[in-house]
């Protein structure tokens, strides 16, 4: 009776099958896993994966190489992120097609290759094994909000059918691949929330079918390179709380299609460009908590699709663009914590659908009577500081 085991363990007195030292031949010359010394680690995934395919599950070890590559390494992801622990019931079945494994999608042909691995919110912990970049037909990628730890393998580039790469809210350490262009596909790449740091690669403008970016609260530090305006089909940037320093390219109105500008909680500076205002899809655009100290642009009044602004706790200068008062859609904007002088213009009495505006901490100075358009407008959050003299209901004294 074969002891699986003894097999994991590599026992000593374990004698391995000449379908086992086959299997592992084959898996080692095509490179799936890179390091044969890895099947001589007792109990480690490949070790573990290896014994599985070879001497209990039968399925596959008369398939065609490809399928038997696949299955291989989807049971070292099983072993190496715990999902022996989590999902037991749902995966490794015994001689069970891998194609009807939870969060798996194949193509629906026989000998179906896996186009998606969906796990999201699973409490999977582990590193990520290097024989994920096999699975060559990989599109959608998503692993959110687990416990997966360790670097992104290098490996990962080689999944150049990849659309969607969703590894948010993770402990992901160490940089992001300087050949990430590789996936030229990518349509999605979700990082954000882990602790990942070093520089943004330059190459990301090559990936020109980006859709969203997301790398929020990671350790990313260096400058915003010139390339990024180069992702021309982005909607989403999202760099918040970062440690980027620099400018902002003078040219990011190539990025006509984007919604999200959220470069806030990071170090950036200078001036803040003009041609923000040419990004006229917007909805959300955050530079809060930087280092700015321009004059807020006028041409911010164009952006005529602009729910919220948020641009406190940077050193504007200047006064506030009456512009912005007109935005058509515009709820929310936050300028407090700024050096911004000169009264709050009256045309915010006649802003259509704003209800919270902060201008508090900076160097203002008004006088807001009852009767004013502003105390009868649409603004039920008011935040001021002791320089403005406010009898609107809404008025809040901030800190």
């Amino acid at each position: 009776t074969f002891d699986i085991d003894s097999c994991f363990a590599a026992d000593q007195l374990y004698i391995p099958s000449e379908r086992l030292l086959s299997i592992r031949s084959d898996l080692v010359n095509n490179r799936v896993t890179p390091n044969d010394s890895d099947f001589d680690v007792p109990l480690s995934p490949q070790r573990k994966a290896l014994c599985w395919i070879a001497r209990v599950d039968n399925m596959r070890v008369d398939k065609s190489f490809p399928l038997l590559a696949q299955h291989y390494i989807l049971v070292v992801i099983y072993y190496s992120l715990s999902i022996d622990v989590r999902l037991t019931d749902d995966w490794v079945q015994l001689n069970e097609d891998e194609c009807n494994w939870q969060g798996i999608t194949c193509t629906p042909n026989e000998g179906g290759r896996v186009t998606a691995l969906e796990l999201p919110n699973e409490r999977l912990e582990g590193e990520l094994p290097a024989e994920i970049g096999g699975l060559n037909d990989l599109r959608i990628l998503n692993l959110r909000l687990n416990r997966i730890s360790g670097t992104l393998p290098q490996q990962i580039v080689d999944l150049e059918q990849l659309e969607s790469l969703n590894l948010n809210r993770n402990f992901l350490v160490g940089n992001i691949p300087e050949d990430i262009d590789k996936l030229t596909f990518l349509r999605e790449l979700d990082l954000g929330q882990n602790t990942l740091n070093g520089t943004l690669p330059t190459q990301v403008g090559n990936l020109t079918k980006l859709g969203i970016l997301d790398l929020e609260r990671n350790r990313i530090s260096g400058t915003l390179p010139q390339q990024i305006v180069d992702l021309e089909q982005l909607e989403s940037l999202n760099l918040n709380r970062n440690f980027l320093v620099g400018n902002i390219p003078e040219d990011i109105d190539k990025l006509t299609f984007l919604r999200e500008l959220d470069l806030g909680q990071n170090t950036l500076n200078g001036t803040l460009p003009t041609q923000v205002g040419n990004l006229t899809n917007l909805d959300n655009l955050v530079f809060q908590n930087n280092d700015f100290s321009s004059l807020i642009p006028s041409e911010l009044g164009n952006l005529r699709n602009i729910d919220n602004i948020d641009l406190g706790d940077n050193e504007f200068k200047g006064p506030i663009p009456s512009e912005l008062a007109s935005l058509p859609q515009l709820k929310c904007l936050l300028l407090a914590g700024n050096r911004l002088t000169s009264t709050i213009p009256e045309e915010f009495g006649m802003a259509p659908k704003l209800t919270d505006l902060e201008v508090n901490n900076n160097l203002l100075s008004s006088t807001i009577k009852s009767d004013s358009d502003i105390c009868s407008s649409e603004i039920d959050r008011f935040v001021v500081d002791f320089n403005i003299v406010c009898e609107c209901r809404s008025c809040i004294l901030g800190e």
